[in-house]
């Protein structure tokens, strides 16, 4: 744990921070293993404060009811801790705050927020509190009386109880979690409080240091490494000795002997992540499983299984994940047939291309483009071709670049101030690797006049909403230098301009509000060969698509009420698909009542039925929906399976979304909506 009046403590000068009057000394926490830290005693109003008018006296602490209203504590953790609050609504019936450092991450955990009745992480996989993995639904803070919240986290997990009864219990890859843009704050290592339109008076808030020594070697869990980075981290473990694998792999031989069918691989390579995820200690044996899941879910034709299964390997063993994934990606091209097979290693291949060079791994970048457009050709789609072109042009100047950026970090290191060198850096964190926030505070620092403008402008608007206007001249300038930028930082930059619309809309109207839902539904129309789920509410990133779960939806964030034109790539583990548009089911594949009928839903409420064979579980296919004025086309995988020639009259506004049945899992891999007027 690392008290804030320790040296070294003090993060990066905030943009938006207090006022500038001298700072007052800060407080030295004591720290014992096992002893209680009263971190209310040590909050400083004027050090601590990032947004609203915060009260304290001997006593407690109260929020003041404004729609965002912040305060940091002063506790940076670096182990397992405790954290226990006691407070009472006074007034409002929203949000309760509490931002948490989970294995490095700081993300924030609600209660009662979204209306008052919901409670959860936000974000978790890129989606709030309303709808993720941790939501639950229900008020749990009336007020009247002051409750205890007690929050647990001990390495990659996280116990939540409200007056004693389980509210959250989450584990998991701590890669998954981030602070939404509403409640960030200064500092991304500290503890901090929150509330949305309420106010709450605190009469505790105790941290207590949790025993967090992690063993060494072979006794290390799989789940402790799990939230590791891929790249320079030093607590990975180094890859077992051959003797070492070979007396693992002896074990595994009946198990891969039987493993015939490519179904067959690909079930045993599931089996085998999970086993070496769930392995009391991580050995040769761990590393053997995944080592050769890998290998079976390429022999399966599975990427993203093989993706998977080396995202795993790399978090937690010194192997080259950008270098296994390449050689995935050659392998299981080679058994591709189909255009629609060839285009979604294309899409792969661009998704290589964009990691390798945030990982400045510019060999990678070379082979990932030639393969790319190799595929291109195979599918013989001109259209793919064209953009393709596009990327591996932007990649290739990006590639070129890396020398420089790494020069600029050198020179960081002795000179953190140097203007070039911060705009260097910067510029590559921000379009390169889509690292939003360390990125602004260099650019802000920056020798580029219009990067440092802009960036010193945008910082603020993260933790200030006031401002619509302000935010959406931060989203139009934003998407004016995306036009400028080369691929990935061309998609990057509209898709933080597009955050800045979305938060905008709500209070937009008239020409305003058109304007930025058509920045976000030419984004929705743009395909760029990258992820762009930023875009959606539902579902939960797994690697290169979204997984929707237990009836759950993925939808858009804007409405459509015309003609349409949606391709999107998706798989289900056993019941039907569904395409949902104009406020209601348009297509249902896989009907649970017949399999072989598709049932299409028409813009007028009425539905029409057609013969179809049923689509076989867990594959990926490429759906395409067409509906104009006069009709609707349908085809999969290329292969027309219904066509209708009739005028339509209204288009019910409605947004556009995927959805599943029952507890059907749905994954979605791609996602475009092009509208047609």
């Amino acid at each position: 744990m690392t008290p804030l009046g320790s040296e070294g403590a003090d993060g990066p000068p905030a943009l938006d921070g207090p006022p500038s009057a001298p700072e007052p000394p800060k407080p030295s926490v004591p720290l014992a293993s096992a002893e209680s830290v009263d971190l209310l005693k040590q909050v400083d109003m004027a050090r601590d404060h990032v947004n609203g008018n915060w009260k304290r006296d001997a006593e407690a602490l109260v929020s003041p009811r404004l729609l965002v209203a912040k305060i940091e504590l002063p506790f940076a953790p670096s182990g397992d801790y405790e954290l226990t609050i006691v407070a009472e609504r006074l007034s409002g019936n929203d949000s309760f705050i509490v931002g948490l450092v989970i294995d490095g991450r700081q993300v924030a955990m609600t209660l009662d927020g979204y209306g008052g009745e919901t409670a959860g992480l936000a974000d978790l996989d890129h989606h709030d509190g309303a709808e993720n993995a941790t939501t639950r639904r229900g008020r749990l803070l009336p007020p009247g009386k002051p409750h205890t919240v007690v929050c647990t986290v001990r390495g990659s997990s996280l116990r939540v109880t409200c007056d004693g009864e389980p509210v959250i219990a989450w584990s998991g890859d701590a890669a998954r979690l981030s602070d939404s843009d509403f409640w960030q704050v200064h500092d991304k290592r500290r503890l901090y409080l929150g509330a949305w339109d309420s106010e709450f008076k605190y009469t505790r808030i105790e941290l207590k240091p949790l025993s967090s020594a992690k063993a060494t070697g072979v006794e290390r869990r799989m789940s402790d490494l799990a939230g590791d980075n891929t790249n320079g981290n030093q607590s990975r473990l180094p890859v077992p000795g051959e003797d070492e694998q070979k007396k693992s792999r002896q074990e595994l031989l009946k198990k891969l002997a039987a493993a015939k069918a490519p179904e067959q691989k690909r079930t045993l390579a599931q089996e085998f992540v999970a086993q070496a995820l769930a392995a009391t200690k991580v050995d040769a044996t761990a590393y053997v499983r995944l080592r050769q899941a890998v290998d079976l879910a390429d022999a399966g034709g599975d990427l993203d299984l093989a993706w998977q299964a080396i995202d795993r390997l790399a978090k937690t063993f010194d192997v080259d994940a950008q270098d296994l994934r390449q050689k995935s990606l050659t392998e299981i091209g080679k058994t591709a047939k189909s255009p629609e097979q060839c285009r979604e290693l294309v899409d792969a291949s661009c998704r290589l291309m964009a990691s390798a060079l945030a990982d400045a791994k510019p060999e990678i970048v070379k082979k990932a483009a030639a393969q790319a457009q190799s595929w291109a050709k195979r599918a013989k789609d001109k259209t793919l071709q064209r953009e393709l072109a596009s990327r591996v042009s932007g990649a290739t100047k990006v590639a070129g670049e890396l020398d420089a950026v790494a020069a600029a970090r050198q020179t960081l290191t002795t000179m953190p101030d140097d203007p070039h060198a911060n705009f260097v850096v910067g510029h590559f964190e921000l379009c390169v690797a889509d690292d939003w926030e360390p990125a602004l505070v260099k650019l802000a620092k920056g020798d580029d006049a219009a990067w440092r403008k802009l960036a010193s402008e945008s910082r603020p608007l993260v933790h200030d909403l006031s401002g619509t206007d302000l935010r959406m001249a931060a989203a139009d300038a934003w998407w004016t230098e995306a036009e400028k930028e080369p691929w990935p930082g061309r998609h990057y930059l509209r898709l933080h301009a597009a955050n800045w619309y979305r938060l905008a809309l709500p209070s937009l109207s008239g020409t305003n509000r058109t304007h930025a839902e058509q920045r976000l539904k030419l984004l929705l129309a743009t395909d760029e060969g990258l992820p762009a789920w930023e875009l959606f509410d539902g579902g939960q990133t797994v690697g290169g698509f979204r997984r929707i779960t237990r009836g759950g939806s993925l939808r858009t964030r804007v409405d459509y009420d015309g003609p349409i034109d949606v391709t999107f790539t998706a798989r289900t583990d056993s019941l039907n698909i569904r395409l949902t548009a104009y406020d209601r089911d348009m297509v249902i594949w896989n009907w649970e009542l017949n399999p072989s009928e598709l049932r299409v839903g028409r813009p007028d409420g009425s539905t029409v039925p057609a013969p179809v064979t049923p689509l076989e579980p867990n594959r990926w296919y490429t759906f395409h929906y067409r509906v104009t004025r006069q009709g609707t086309t349908i085809t999969v995988d290329g292969v027309p399976v219904f066509s209708e020639n009739q005028v339509y009259g209204k288009f019910p506004r409605a947004a556009v979304g995927v959805t599943g049945w029952g507890n059907a899992v749905v994954d979605v891999k791609k996602f475009v909506i092009r509208p047609l007027e």
